[in-house]
């Protein structure tokens, strides 16, 4: 079952492309770094390189890559291949990335189809997709099949309650194996944290 809104989020990107605007608050979301000794990248020189681009008011949060920082307008998949080349650059490794902006973050928690699961911060994921999942692989999520974990699937995010913890659960191992587009993992927490970050700009 997906959530409601259709293509929502889509819309509200394309249109706000058109308008002008101040610049914009984005994060940035890595994936896959300082996992054990897996592509290590030290906060501070992600926040320099960042920094380097022209982009202004770069935080960092926690050492799993996520940053907030602002700038131009821009398209979503532009920004994070612009960011992926310069930590190629910088750093000699491939980093996948997906771009929000803060306004797209707060809608991703105001629309949260799973309330009840918001005040576990910890076992409410948020999986960022960064295209929507073509249609084969939407077709291999069928959210029963995860229980009694709860699955939605939403425009561009697919959000996962682990109603025993995360730990011990075959449904992260089940959706790697079925989502093969781009897709980064956060838990509630972080995702909370971040968008108070955007506030703070």
């Amino acid at each position: 079952m997906d959530a409601p809104g259709g293509n929502d989020a889509l819309r509200r990107r394309k249109e706000a492309l058109t308008q002008p605007q101040a610049p914009t608050r984005y994060v940035a979301l890595l994936r896959g770094i300082n996992v054990g000794r897996a592509k290590p990248v030290g906060m501070a020189d992600l926040k320099a390189e960042i920094e380097a681009l022209g982009f202004g008011d770069v935080r960092t949060l926690l050492r799993s890559g996520n940053v907030v920082f602002s700038g131009k307008r821009k398209d979503a998949e532009d920004l994070a291949r612009t960011l992926e080349h310069a930590i190629e650059q910088r750093f000699e490794m491939k980093v996948g990335v997906v771009v929000r902006t803060a306004a797209e973050l707060e809608a991703i928690v105001e629309e949260n189809p799973i309330p009840e699961a918001a005040s576990e911060g910890s076992n409410l994921h948020v999986m960022f997709l960064a295209q929507p999942l073509p249609a084969a692989e939407r077709d291999r999520i069928e959210p029963a099949q995860f229980e009694p974990d709860v699955v939605r699937i939403a425009d561009l995010e697919v959000y996962v309650w682990y109603r025993n913890g995360m730990s011990g659960s075959k449904t992260a191992e089940q959706l790697d194996r079925r989502i093969r587009t781009l897709v980064t993992d956060r838990n509630w927490n972080t995702v909370g944290k971040l968008l108070a970050l955007t506030r703070d700009g």
